[in-house]
């Protein structure tokens, strides 16, 4: 989706080997790493995860598993430029339009915002219309290219604060005389982030065993809470505290959870496709009607064969 020669922050990734490969791809180990299940405050079950900003659906969930917020700062926006084009004037992160497009001249939108923290700066930026960003900094030295036909957070990389960055919008291929956007950018504040960090791996789950079908594990839940899982919600996962099934709901309208009791536990979820258990008897009952034709077909075959 990219065009980059950014590597990813040593502050949050580890990297491991590049492959021998001809793509000499870098393999990265996230330092921040969650297991697949860990333990969530309440709060969680409130988390609100509509579409809109993403930086504020992920700050929710911190806020709401762990009590901890404000991990995301914006950045500040200090100028806009249009090339070709008319273009609101961007003072902080939300939807814009721009209009008087002249199609196929090479239009642009330049947006100029800085970093407020020292740390990595991540931007958002979505349009229906709008394919193509590219972003300078350190005096265009630095540059790196973004597609947004399907959009996505971008890590910008590590920054002081007060440096500048320049996101320019291409306008080539844009067949109307108007188009939207939506943009956010923001720093992360890693005070915050190590905090939550710290109070979610408390609460993970320790993995024993693991299949297709099966995990089995431990836990120290250091108080009565929610089990988080990072399995999408489906009927067919039962989830087992200490070896009795518990009840199992959506959480955020997409995840598995559970209610878990302070203390330490032995946790396991088994995945049985839904229809699975009515299924079977079906089947054999099915079966059983084949086998039991195919007797009563041979046992009149051999009376017919007797009378000639």
């Amino acid at each position: 989706k990219e065009s980059s020669s950014l590597d990813l922050s040593d502050t949050y990734y580890k990297k491991i080997y590049t492959t021998k490969d001809g793509s000499k791809t870098p393999v990265y180990e996230n330092k921040y790493n969650l297991p697949i299940a860990f333990l969530a405050s309440k709060s969680i079950k409130n988390w609100d995860n509509t579409e809109g900003n993403p930086f504020e659906v992920q700050e929710d969930l911190i806020d709401k598993a762990t009590g901890v917020s404000n991990l995301f700062v914006p950045v500040e926006y200090i100028g806009t430029e249009s090339y070709n084009a008319n273009c609101e004037e961007i003072t902080q992160n939300g939807a814009y339009f721009i209009d008087e497009i002249e199609e196929n001249t090479g239009g642009s939108v330049s947006v100029l915002f800085k970093s407020v923290k020292d740390g990595n700066v991540y931007i958002y930026v979505s349009s229906s219309e709008i394919e193509n960003i590219n972003y300078y900094w350190n005096n265009s030295t630095n540059t790196t290219f973004q597609s947004i036909a399907e959009p996505y957070i971008l890590d910008l990389g590590k920054h002081n604060a007060g440096d500048e960055i320049k996101a320019s919008i291409d306008l080539n291929g844009v067949t109307s005389s108007s188009a939207s956007f939506s943009i956010y950018a923001y720093n992360i504040d890693n005070t915050v982030l190590n905090s939550a960090y710290e109070m979610l791996s408390l609460g993970k789950m320790n993995i024993k065993k693991h299949s297709d079908t099966k995990i089995e594990g431990t836990i120290n839940a250091g108080y009565d809470g929610y089990l988080y899982t990072s399995i999408p919600y489906d009927e067919g996962w039962t989830i087992y505290i200490d070896n009795h099934a518990v009840k199992t709901f959506e959480i955020g309208d997409s995840q598995l959870g559970a209610a878990i009791k302070q203390g330490e536990h032995d946790i396991k979820m088994v995945y049985s496709p839904k229809g699975l258990t009515y299924g079977l008897p079906i089947s054999a009952c099915g079966w059983i009607g084949i086998f039991g034709y195919g007797l009563l077909k041979r046992k009149k075959t051999k009376t017919a064969y007797k009378k000639l």
